[in-house]
């Protein structure tokens, strides 16, 4: 029992160290990617990367056509030697320094079998980098991005190591780098970086701005003007309103009251700011030149893209501070043809308060990606590379959420299986949401169940799908049952098993105003309606039906609330296997006392059918000796055979479908499952187990019984990390691993109403840009951000920021 708990724990503890997700190296060095910092003084700190969410990622579009470097750190300073790069790209250099792991092992050269040494990584050499590409080596950031080609005495000699080409040379390492720090050249190179990245920063203005008042004050005009175009996008973005109309090019007019033809929203909008007074927007519009409008579908195009960047950027900062996140993924396929596919990430957020840190899980959007080919080797390589792409470090990837289909979790060729190559620690989980739906579908097979089903889905559509039958029905349901709060029946959809759910126990609520509506519509005079109407209403009268939807209701009563529960972001899947385990112990009591349970299930549809005026008793259908077909029991007593025929096979199927489909789910946790207070006290440890864990399950021995939680949350909020931080980690990946992938499919609602028949043509650009705006509503996007982006880019007719 104890190796079987502690499997999964020794998956992740290989090593006595704290950083438990970190795979071991092989011989052939790697790029890893670390997220060592710089303050603007020069010193490496990480707490000052966090406050600014734009120290975490790169430009999405940027990278991701860089195939060629994807796997490559985006911030290895080897990849920029002897290259002019933007501002932009420069101060994420700067503030992103990137250094290898820990664990990274640097390369042996020379016969002494010296390399190099991660402790050269201090404030002394607070400048030193080190790239893996080609010739590995150390390098200076700011002589890099900075020096001159030529230097040192005289001013005139060609610069060299740690400037154009790396430095590999460790017998004289020390040496080498105490000189390099006192040379004029890099002196001058740290003084220009710091000034940059003040500058860029708004720290302090410009020295041209300093000198210039009257530049500076026409700045701080033309970024006036901008905010009122930007934040007319953003609400466009953030109400998922279209901001093109059949022609949305040319200056506007201000002395017309609206144009002749249909020219979007956003120029609509901007319209009505103008038609309110808004002063710096008037100013813009009546003077500015016609190549520095701003308003055109390009530039608007680049705005929606700054503020998607802005948004992914926030998120990035938090996931890759989680230090453990899972990917949720999944596809569709959009109003043009294209397949899309959506990347979410659950991860862990944490507030520090002045006594504990309180977690909120939390499954946010990324982005969409158009895929081409399905087969798992491309959708593995658009996952990883996109999450690269992104800023997000993927060593800490603790888990991949996705459906059943093969292409995502086949164990030879499937996504799930390609990611775990590369990342062994990335655990699959089947959505639970998913794996319940077809455990109930496989026991609707039953027959009488299925063709109960069927009929009660087909009464539904004939009845809402004229407005004559679904206001006949409201009349019934007024005068027959006038507490229910239902006034109409829904759609029984064969993917949304939430809707079958309510639909099922709806039809049984209100079956006596539908037998009357249905009796109802038999007289109209159109033949189409009658007939089906007579048609349905014999059917549903049968005795078999009304058991088999009163059985039917019984069982979706109970499975109603983990069905709502699994698309919930704050579940977790212990929480959710233990709920899985209360259903199938209840079933399994149900199948145990059958006699009793279908005495109860018998009354109630005896109860049904003397609802309706002119039904015949329960009755057993008509069978013949030799029938193959269908269910042939030979009895006389109605109880038996629907008992028999209908409630212990539907039963029966059901629980072995719960046992057989959350098998894998119950492994997952098995091991870490122990480590929540009510189940450590009860867990065997070894003498070969470790200490930590001893002294976890010391600690809640000691404690009442009703101060041991159950809950992952709690749990972690109570964990001291310094006492415990593999408890800590593990506490962590047990809520972090996937549970469902509501989320992803909840964007697809969103891609809808985004891309929709009017707007098939959307880029990708703007959709995922338009889409974070509107998943993403309580993150802020500052116009005076954007506008710092905007500028920062290229050149622009006028100026913004220095």
């Amino acid at each position: 029992m104890a190796k079987r708990q502690n499997t999964m724990m020794n998956f992740f503890i290989k090593k006595p160290k704290l950083n438990l997700l970190e795979n071991e190296i092989k011989d052939t060095p790697q790029p890893h990617t670390s997220s060592s910092c710089l303050k603007f003084n020069g010193e490496k700190s990480n707490s000052n990367v966090n406050k600014d969410p734009l120290h975490t990622s790169c430009s999405y579009s940027e990278s991701i056509s860089v195939t060629s470097t994807l796997n490559l750190n985006i911030y290895d300073i080897g990849q920029y030697l002897n290259q002019t790069v933007s501002n932009e790209l420069k101060y994420k250099l700067l503030v992103n320094k990137w250094t290898p792991d820990e664990t990274y092992k640097f390369p042996i050269i020379g016969k002494r079998n010296l390399k190099f040494q991660f402790n050269w990584f201090n404030k002394r050499f607070s400048w030193l980098a080190y790239t893996t590409i080609g010739d590995q080596g150390a390098m200076c950031t700011f002589c890099v991005l900075f020096a001159r080609d030529i230097g040192g005495k005289g001013n005139h000699q060609q610069l060299g190591m740690l400037v154009n080409k790396p430095f590999n040379n460790w017998k004289k390492a020390i040496e080498t780098f105490s000189h390099h720090s006192t040379t004029q050249f890099h002196k001058n190179s740290v003084i220009f970086g710091e000034n940059f990245i003040n500058t860029y920063t708004k720290v302090q203005p410009d020295i041209r701005q300093q000198l210039d008042s009257a530049r500076a004050l026409q700045i701080s005009e033309n970024r006036k003007k901008l905010v009122p175009i930007i934040q007319t996008i953003i609400l466009c973005g953030r109400q998922e309103l279209a901001l093109r109309g059949r022609n949305d090019s040319g200056p506007i007019d201000l002395n017309a009251v609206e144009p002749d033809h249909n020219d979007g929203n956003f120029r609509a909008l901007l319209r009505m700011r103008i038609s309110c007074e808004d002063k710096h927007l008037i100013n813009h519009i009546e003077n500015q030149s016609l190549n520095a409008m701003y308003i055109s579908p390009k530039i608007q195009n680049n705005f929606i893209t700054i503020c998607g960047k802005i948004i992914q950027d926030n998120l990035v900062c938090k996931i890759n501070a989680a230090k453990s996140f899972s990917v949720l993924v999944d596809e569709t396929t959009d109003v043009s043809r294209i397949e899309q596919l959506t990347l979410c990430i659950k991860y862990l957020d944490s507030a520090e308060t002045t006594d504990t840190i309180n977690y909120v899980l939390r499954e946010d959007f990324l982005l969409f990606v158009p895929v081409h080919s399905t087969t798992g080797q491309n959708l593995a390589s658009i996952i990883i590379n996109s999450l690269k792409a992104l800023g997000i470090n993927d060593k800490y990837m603790v888990g991949q959420g996705y459906d059943g289909a093969a292409s995502m979790s086949g164990n030879f060729k499937g996504v799930q299986t390609v990611i775990r190559e590369s990342h062994p620690a990335a655990l699959y989980v089947h959505c639970s949401a998913h794996t319940l739906n077809l455990a109930i579908a496989h026991s609707c097979n039953v027959q009488y169940i299925r063709n109960c089903i069927g009929t009660i889905k087909a009464i539904g559509n004939f009845i809402k799908s004229s407005a004559m039958r679904t206001n006949i029905l409201k009349t019934k349901i007024k005068n027959i049952v006038p507490n229910t709060k239902w006034t109409k029946l829904i759609s029984m959809c064969d993917t949304r098993w939430v809707e079958n759910h309510n639909g099922i126990q709806r039809f049984v609520e209100i079956f006596q105003p539908i037998v009357e509506t249905l009796e109802e519509l038999q007289l109209v005079q159109d033949i189409n309606t009658s007939s089906k109407a007579l048609q349905f209403y014999r059917a549903i009268i049968t005795s078999e039906i009304i058991l088999s939807m009163v059985i039917s209701n019984t069982l979706f009563s109970m499975t109603l609330p983990l069905c709502k529960n699994l698309q919930s972001v704050s579940c977790d899947l212990v929480e959710a296997v233990q709920h899985i385990e209360t259903i199938l112990n209840e079933l399994i009591h149900l199948r145990e006392n059958i006699d009793s349970t279908f005495d109860d299930i018998f009354e109630k549809s005896e109860f049904l059918l003397k609802s309706i005026d002119d039904a015949e008793n329960i009755k057993i259908p008509r069978i013949i000796a030799r029938q193959k077909n269908r269910v042939n029991i030979n009895t006389d007593c109605p109880k038996t055979y629907f008992r028999i025929a209908i409630a212990i096979p539907f039963f029966d199927d059901f629980i072995r479908q719960l046992k057989e489909r959350f098998t894998n789910h119950k492994k997952i946790i098995s091991s870490l499952y122990f480590l929540l207070p009510n189940k450590c006290i009860n867990s065997e440890l070894e003498a070969s187990d470790l200490n930590e864990l001893i002294l976890w399950k010391r600690k809640w021995c000691d404690k009442p019984i009703v101060e041991r939680s159950s809950e992952i949350l709690e749990t972690l909020s109570n964990c001291n990390q310094t006492f415990f931080p593999n408890i800590s980690f593990l506490l962590k990946v047990l809520a972090t691993l996937p549970v469902t992938t509501a989320t992803p499919e909840r964007t697809f609602s969103t891609l809808k109403r985004i891309k929709n028949y009017l707007r098939n043509a959307t880029g990708e650009d703007r959709l995922t840009g338009l889409v974070l705006l509107s998943v993403h509503r309580n993150i802020v996007v500052d116009p005076e951000e954007v506008i710092n982006r905007f500028s920062n880019e290229k050149q622009r007719n006028i100026e913004f920021v220095i």
